[in-house]
């Protein structure tokens, strides 16, 4: 059909004007131009152009004229330009919003899940732990040189910390968070009475705060050993060691620290844990489970709020505040120690009471001045009202312990003690507890077991009346 549509008539003459027109729009123009050059003698009947073009020209013309037909197709599919443009530029747009919409999607749950992992980072992790006491918390470089010589646990971080004592860290990070005002305490605040007087205020630590402490005392404090002169909370030691060496001297001079464990504060703490090679992180938190700002209880809108009145300090009731104190005081018990001998004169201390006794009256007075000074110089204050000077003649006493001559309890208190035995016998026991002791059967045995520790031969009788009165 194509052929036969191309077909040029020998004498194009023969046509008329308009079947002339028709035919030349019908063939192909390449053709034509051949025909007639050929019926003008100027290209032989038996050539064509095919002999003048490389075949791969015309193969891609033909490849062409084929893309040119199907886009003119697909124009004349699609219509309007405007139209397909207008379609064209709302499929990019829809297509933009939807890669917009992804990427918006996919930055969401990555900042979702990176929130999630720094969860669960922080769960582990102690960043901070209340005002005023958090600065130093990212200090986690601990010196395991001095850490080694002193026998103490390698630990640099609070992480680290808590996997020692077997505590969870958000456990840790709870019973250290410093609040100035909370309705919940780690500890059960009660008062006994004084032996010569007023109350003292007992802190005890709740039970997970006591293992922490006790953690502390056994893997810590327990290894770092005070002076030789130092009797109180130590193994092997008690007062009878503290009076022990004051027996039988002309002289004994008794002086007691004011507010001994109070004077104590977080920072001190803190320095002592650093001073063993312990990072600041480590320290900080060390500080805080053995410290406690005095609290008082408010009530507020049917609450009641622990208040706190000032700096964390030592506890008393705490395991590791005398341990802490016996640390923090080796300097000081060096100097007096040295003063002491000195001006030969012996020096125990046990907790706060200060002892030195010696058998001449000559430097007695330059004594007390100078261990009032040293004991001020350490960050201490003598009680003004509580230093007590005992000559032979008069009964000298350590620590409630009659030194005189030789290690006894006062005749006085002895005479007290077996008056009240026997009333308990004679009126019942409730007669005698003037006090209001809760268990006065245990108070007495206490006391009791104090005498036979000085004086076994008079505790044995006193237990065994004791017994009779108890029913036992």
């Amino acid at each position: 059909m194509e052929e036969e549509k191309n077909k040029i008539p020998h004498d194009l003459n023969l046509l008329s004007p308009e079947e002339f027109r028709k035919k030349v729009w019908s063939i192909d123009g390449t053709k034509f131009l051949l025909s007639e050059m050929t019926r003008m003698g100027f290209w032989p009947k038996e050539r064509t152009f095919d002999d003048l073009q490389p075949p791969d020209e015309m193969t891609r013309m033909k490849e062409l004229q084929q893309e040119i037909n199907s886009l003119r197709a697909k124009i004349g599919k699609y219509g309007n330009e405007e139209k397909i443009l207008k379609q064209i530029r709302q499929q990019m747009w829809d297509e933009s919003k939807k890669k917009r919409a992804e990427k918006k999607l996919r930055k969401e749950q990555e900042k979702s899940e990176k929130k999630r992992l720094w969860e669960e980072k922080k769960e582990g992790l102690i960043l901070y732990l209340g005002h005023g006491v958090s600065g130093g918390l990212s200090d986690e470089i601990s010196d395991h040189g001095k850490l080694q010589n002193l026998g103490l646990p390698e630990i640099s971080t609070s992480v680290e910390l808590a996997k020692y004592m077997e505590i969870e860290v958000s456990k840790v990070r709870w019973l250290t968070y410093h609040r100035n005002c909370t309705t919940m305490s780690h500890y059960h605040n009660f008062t006994i009475p004084k032996k010569r007087g007023g109350t003292r205020k007992i802190s005890s630590p709740k039970p997970l705060l006591r293992k922490a402490q006790n953690w502390i005392k056994a893997n810590i404090l327990d290894k770092i050993l005070p002076e030789s002169c130092v009797h109180g909370f130590i193994k092997g030691k008690s007062i009878m060691s503290n009076a022990t060496g004051h027996v039988a001297h002309d002289l004994v001079i008794n002086m007691d620290l004011k507010d001994f464990f109070p004077t104590i504060k977080f920072k001190r703490v803190k320095g002592m844990f650093r001073s063993f090679g312990y990072s600041e992180s480590v320290s900080i938190v060390l500080s805080l489970l053995c410290t406690e700002p005095p609290r008082e209880k408010v009530s507020y809108k049917g609450k009641i709020y622990d208040v706190s009145l000032g700096d964390r300090e030592l506890p008393q009731g705490a395991c590791t505040s005398p341990a802490i104190t016996n640390i923090i005081c080796r300097h000081m018990d060096i100097r007096l120690r040295l003063k002491a001998e000195n001006l030969s004169f012996n020096y125990t201390r046990y907790a706060d009471d200060l002892t030195f006794s010696g058998n001449s009256m000559k430097h007695t007075g330059k004594l007390i001045k100078d261990i009032t000074s040293i004991v001020s110089n350490e960050g201490f204050e003598v009680h003004p009202d509580k230093t007590r000077v005992f000559h032979k003649s008069r009964r000298q006493e350590v620590t409630g312990i009659v030194v005189n001559r030789k290690l006894s309890v006062s005749r006085d208190d002895i005479k007290k003690f077996r008056a009240i035995l026997h009333n308990c016998e004679k009126h019942g026991i409730e007669s005698q507890n003037k006090e209001k002791h809760p268990n006065f059967i245990a108070y007495l045995r206490g006391y009791c077991s104090f005498i036979s520790m000085v004086d076994s031969e008079k505790g044995k009788k006193f237990r065994e009346q004791i017994d009779r009165i108890s029913g036992k």
